[in-house]
């Protein structure tokens, strides 16, 4: 076979290699996929139900989400119950810990802590906690912490806080829970606490800095997004973010309401 021949047959037999070649790298591709940021019901996506009620967590869980946010407070009796604010506004303004738990089941349809906790085991739903105020109400941390152990849900809960003390305490404990920590107004990637597993940030103009993002993945974190306003879930707003890299959004609606 002369070289001219030899060319000709090399070329051939790439012809009939380059193919298959090009289909097994289509198929390689095919099979992967890019990781969805999770979509995590805000107090049960509040625009939709009334906020932080079973009904509320049911409507979360029956539409997909991805997890379950809520806030968690102590009632005079030390029972761990579900709202956000301090004051219940039917029961004329009265804090929470100033109130037992028989008040609060007769006059609202606040849940407690533990009703959450068995509705989203039995749809296998993450929970992510958040305590406030843990200086108004002794024992929350240690009665939390308790409840999903009971429960035998610590693996599918994380507990975040602005009182990144409270971090460090349930970090110190030895519990296997994982921790966020939330920032509003003040953050730098340097500031994040070794044993927390996720940054809360606000979906805010201030955080929409991808390289803001590619540093706290680098340091071994994942960014979770919360609603500040209404403006935090504009859908430009969290395309971009997405598109930045971010790893979830707590918000008051779910994504199908907001990028359809």
């Amino acid at each position: 076979m002369n070289k001219r021949e030899s060319r000709v047959s090399l070329f051939a037999r790439w012809g009939l290699v380059m193919p298959l070649l090009l289909g097994w790298l289509l198929l390689g591709l095919s099979q992967i996929t890019v990781a969805k940021p999770l979509d995590i019901a805000h107090r049960g996506y509040a625009d939709m139900q009334p906020e932080s009620t079973l009904q509320a967590f049911e409507y979360a869980i029956a539409v997909g989400a991805d997890g379950l946010e809520l806030d968690v407070r102590q009632t005079r009796d030390g029972v761990l119950v579900v709202h956000h604010d301090r004051t219940v506004a039917v029961l004329g303004g009265r804090a929470i810990e100033s109130l037992n738990l028989e008040e609060l089941l007769q006059n609202t349809s606040i849940p407690m802590l533990e009703e959450v906790v068995s509705l989203a085991k039995n749809a296998n739903k993450p929970l992510w906690i958040e305590i406030k105020q843990s200086h108004l109400y002794p024992g929350i941390i240690q009665r939390t912490l308790a409840l999903l152990s009971r429960y035998h849900y610590q693996h599918q809960s994380v507990i975040q806080s602005f009182n990144h003390g409270d971090l460090a305490a349930i970090s110190q404990s030895g519990s296997n829970v994982e921790l966020l920590a939330l920032y509003s107004r003040s953050f730098s990637v340097a500031q994040v606490p070794v044993y927390v597993r996720y940054v809360g940030l606000p979906a805010v103009a201030q955080y929409q800095q991808a390289a803001l993002v590619q540093a706290i993945h680098r340091a071994g974190k994942q960014v979770i997004f919360w609603r500040r306003d209404a403006n935090s879930e504009r859908k430009a707003v969290i395309e971009s973010l997405i598109a930045m890299g971010a790893d979830g959004f707590m918000l008051n609606k779910p994504f199908s309401e907001i990028l359809n």
